[in-house]
């Protein structure tokens, strides 16, 4: 493959296609026809020709007479005109695009011809096909299929030197620091712009390893990273941006030999030149490392002694007393807030200067454009009763051509039906006068929502963020008239674009309310979104950009507050498969606002175990739930889960439920509710599942309102505390009663009131949960009852199917006394059992 990054020559190429362009373009518009003629198939009925052929083998762009649309083709011996008469329909910006592409196949056909390579040949003649198509077709070009959309990897190139050299290199001065910076810049330059070796040469330079990876990664960037640089009609891509760590350990030891070579040559300070070669070694150590931090994508430095960006000095952040921040509430001090605020109302200190779109919002270009009147927007309709501007009537053909245009699979007629119906209007999306995007919605204030019907932007002016920028406007124009939902229908090609404005196929909307009022599609999906009166959608954008900095700063600030620091748990290593939360150094006193809206039974995860298992169990018995107890079969329903997108049943909330996934009662019921929600959304009203799912929402075992009382044990979890502590005072050395159903999880806990420190100790944690994990394994078998003993604990369970009861006693206490409870403590959990059994 030719090398057109080195030597001067990167930029040629790029200036030789481009001066092409524009000579082709400065052609009258019949010239421009009959070069575009040949790659357009015979109109004419029944012909079969792929594309207009000349009576001479003449580029006819160096042919000076004028071009005769009449012109015979000699392969069909119809008209040119036959070839080329719906491009009529389109304006000459259309057409232009269509040259450019044109210009761009022709060139990848030339280096196809020239290329020896077999893998870049075959890719080179993938790109001429799809570049053919896409004229054919008058769609952007676009790469697809089985190799993927960028980015392929996570994290970056760029994320992993980033991590690298705050990991290797923050604790250095801040001289040192930015010589390394400066050395990653140049190591990512030169990534982004050298050109990886063609499979031939990479085999033949590594015999023993498996060349599909490399295949893979080389047609990748072939693609998406290196053909883009000289073919703009096809969307390019960083290579630190999209790809990774394969890709970087499987060419870091190509692109080190190549930069070292061309770093002689470069125009960099000898100091750089000279650390370099220190830097890619450190760089190639941690690379083979597979527990390497540099892979982490969320990967913290930590901030203490770390430097700031190069070049930067370094700001002052206000320091803080123990009296300045409020430990009770968890508020930032109130330095940080006023700081905070301050630099939210400077909008540029806050964001600072916007040098590029890679992190600015989807439609930030628009907003520029719109603020600099370069675009406007206009909502226009027709009516019968007022008549129409000139400007208008303009307006609203040109819309008519675009939805024509871009969306070649509706009729003409049908666009012009609803462009022009006096019930729809139309949101047009102005440059220089002319129409280059548009949105063509009905409104049924009656009913509370919009119906868009078509939406376009020319193609020449996409990836621009229009498409957003003209969304958020079309939601401020509802707000304002109190309509809060649209309803549309997306095609495959349509869906990514509307998701991304918050349009689910989640529909909330009851169906009676827009059913006979839409316009339905075959082979469309119905798509809803909710619009929130509180937002205003134009600045939304702005606003969540200035939130994100605004909590960033905050938490920097905090931190940099806080300089203590925790030793490591050591609980796991002595085998506690978990603790509390409240047991890990320093979470008390961290700075945190108690939530008042808690459940009172999420203060007791066990407590609220056992009462959602309860619930779960009596609707799982009720004679309305079988149709929910599995998931619905794909087989015999292959359209549910297109329709439901967020399944749910009993089996699932059972094992959710093991899993401690409900918190509280809310998160439980509201996963209850969707069960419902799901079966009335999916069937028909007459039909039998419909009527179980009202029947089972009606029925008081969804409404279970849950008290504080405690399961069976006498419905009094004071009494039966008390009862047990009783056994423990008059039993000598027993330290804690513990009970626990067949999954080990414990329902009721009474400790000692004096017990001695050992029994707080991990040594003894750890014994407990063995004991309990033994019980849990055993609550389904024959044994009655088994004594274990850890160290100088001893811990006897009593089998009492589902439930384990687990007496914690020290060595020295009496085995057999211990043993002559059995009877008493059967006769305190029977009513439990019965409570908790399943059927």
């Amino acid at each position: 493959m030719v090398d057109r990054f080195h030597n001067g020559c990167f930029n040629r190429p790029v200036d030789k296609i481009a001066l092409k362009k524009q000579k082709w373009k400065s052609w009258s518009l019949n010239k421009k026809y009959e070069k575009l003629g040949t790659f357009f198939k015979c109109q004419a009925s029944s012909c079969e020709c792929e594309g207009f052929k000349h009576t001479q083998l003449i580029n006819p762009l160096q042919n000076p007479n004028e071009t005769d649309l009449n012109s015979i083709c000699t392969s069909c011996f119809h008209l040119l005109l036959e070839h080329v008469h719906h491009l009529e329909n389109y304006s000459e910006d259309v057409v232009n695009g269509l040259l450019d592409i044109a210009v761009d196949l022709e060139t990848m056909y030339v280096y196809a011809k020239r290329e020896m390579e077999e893998l870049t040949k075959e890719l080179y003649t993938v790109v001429c096909k799809m570049l053919h198509d896409s004229i054919r077709q008058m769609t952007k070009p676009m790469i697809e299929g089985a190799i993927g959309k960028p980015p392929f990897e996570t994290p970056s190139i760029a994320q992993i030197m980033k991590n690298f050299i705050l990991y290797k290199y923050s604790h250095l001065p801040n001289e040192q620091f930015e010589l390394h910076y400066k050395a990653s810049l140049q190591l990512l330059l030169h990534i982004n712009r050298a050109p990886l070796t063609n499979i031939n040469t990479w085999q033949a330079s590594n015999p023993t390893e498996n060349s599909t990876v490399y295949h893979k990664l080389y047609t990748r960037w072939f693609l998406f990273c290196y053909v883009p640089t000289f073919c703009k009609s096809l969307q390019g891509y960083d290579c630190i941006k999209v790809f990774g760590p394969h890709f970087l350990r499987m060419t870091f030891s190509m692109f080190k030999t190549s930069i070292l070579n061309k770093v002689s040559s470069e125009k960099i300070t000898q100091e750089l030149k000279t650390q370099l070669p220190k830097f890619l070694e450190d760089l190639e150590c941690e690379i083979l490392k597979d527990d390497s931090p540099i892979w982490n994508a969320d990967y913290k430095p930590a901030l203490h002694n770390q430097p700031q960006t190069p070049k930067s000095p370094p700001p002052t952040l206000p320091t803080f007393s123990s009296n300045s921040v409020n430990l009770d509430k968890g508020d930032a001090g109130e330095e940080v807030v006023i700081e905070t605020m301050r630099s939210v109302k400077d909008f540029g200190k806050m964001l600072g200067p916007v040098t590029s779109t890679e992190n600015a919002a989807r439609d930030y270009v628009a907003h520029i454009e719109e603020k600099n009147r370069v675009i406007q927007l206009q909502v226009v309709s027709n009516s019968l009763t007022n008549t129409l501007d000139t400007q208008s009537r303009i307006w609203l053909v040109e819309l008519q051509n675009l939805f024509a245009r871009q969306l070649p699979e509706m009729p003409k007629s049908y666009i012009t039906r609803f462009v022009f119906d006096p019930k729809h209007k139309n949101l047009a999306l102005i440059e220089e006068n002319h129409v280059i995007g548009g949105i063509c919605f009905r409104m049924f204030p009656t009913q509370g929502f919009s119906e868009i019907v078509f939406c376009a932007v020319s193609l020449d002016k996409q990836v621009k963020g229009y498409g957003t920028h003209m969304m958020n406007h079309l939601k401020d124009y509802h707000v304002k008239r109190n309509i809060l939902n649209f309803l549309t229908y997306g095609d495959k090609y349509a869906i990514g674009y509307f998701k991304k404005q918050g349009f689910t196929m989640d529909i909330k909307l009851p169906r009676e309310i827009f059913t006979g009022f839409i316009k339905d599609y075959d082979e469309a999906k119905l798509m809803e979104c909710k619009l929130n009166p509180k937002i205003s959608y134009t600045e939304l954008s702005k606003v969540l950009q200035i939130q994100k900095e605004r909590v960033k700063n905050m938490i920097s600030k905090i931190q940099s507050s806080s300089t203590k620091v925790y030793p490591g748990l050591n609980y796991f290593r002595e085998g506690l498969s978990g603790i509390p939360i409240e047991n890990i150094p320093g979470v008390a006193d961290a700075r945190k606002r108690p939530d008042k809206q808690i459940d009172a039974d999420a203060k007791n995860p066990d407590i609220l175990f056992q009462k959602l298992k309860r619930i779960l169990i009596f609707v799982k018995n009720h004679s309305c739930a079988e149709q929910f107890l599995e998931p619905v079969n794909i087989e015999e329903y292959p359209e549910y889960y297109d329709l439901i997108k967020h399944p749910i049943d009993l089996k699932i909330m059972s094992e959710r439920l093991t899993k401690r996934y409900y918190t509280s009662e809310k998160l439980f019921m509201a996963d209850m509710q969707r069960l419902i929600n799901n079966c009335k959304s999916f069937n028909a009203p007459t039909s039998e599942y419909y009527k179980q799912a009202c029947v089972l929402e009606t029925s008081k075992i969804t409404n279970i309102k849950m008290t504080n009382a405690d399961y069976a044990a006498g419905d009094n979890p004071e009494a039966a505390k008390k009862f047990l502590q009783g056994i423990i005072k008059r039993v000598d050395d027993l330290r804690a009663i513990v009970i626990t159903d067949r999954d080990g999880i414990p329902i009721i806990k009474v400790t000692a009131p004096d017990i001695p420190d050992p029994v707080s100790k991990p040594n003894f944690l750890a014994s407990v949960s063995l004991a309990v994990e033994q019980a849990g394994k055993l609550g389904n078998g024959t044994t009655r009852r088994i004594i274990c003993v850890f160290n100088t604990i001893q811990v006897i369970h009593f089998n009492k199917s589902p439930l384990m009861i687990s007496l914690i006693a020290s060595s020295k206490a009496n085995t057999g006394l211990l043993l002559n409870l059995e009877s008493e403590l059967n006769n305190f959990v029977e009513d439990l059992r019965t409570a908790i059994s399943e059927p």
